[in-house]
């Protein structure tokens, strides 16, 4: 984690992609393990390093939803919806307006 904080720290927009990428696989892996606070840490990070990171905004709700918050997992589902700078398919943006 440190090296990937090095390399961000160093030049930001040339690694950001990459880095918020493992960022938000890493708290995959945390969920899994059912270490829900680390997965939290990890999404938070890749997210403030690439807000459009599609896999970790929706890691996001997954976590909320882990914690057994889901008021604000479907809060924060619907922002991504509504949110038209988002990148996504009018069949995903659906599929999520469905679950809420």
């Amino acid at each position: 984690i440190h090296v990937l904080d090095m390399f961000y720290d160093k030049n930001p927009s040339k690694y950001n992609n990459y880095i918020s990428a493992v960022y938000s696989n890493m708290a995959i892996g945390y969920l899994d393990q059912n270490s829900t606070d680390m997965a939290l840490s990890h999404v938070e990070k890749s997210i403030s390093i690439n807000p459009q990171n599609i896999n970790a905004l929706e890691g996001l709700g997954i976590v909320y939803l882990d914690k057994q918050d889901i008021k604000k997992a479907k809060d924060f589902l619907k922002q991504i919806v509504d949110n038209n700078d988002i990148k996504l398919s009018q069949k995903t943006r659906n599929k999520i307006k469905l679950q809420l």
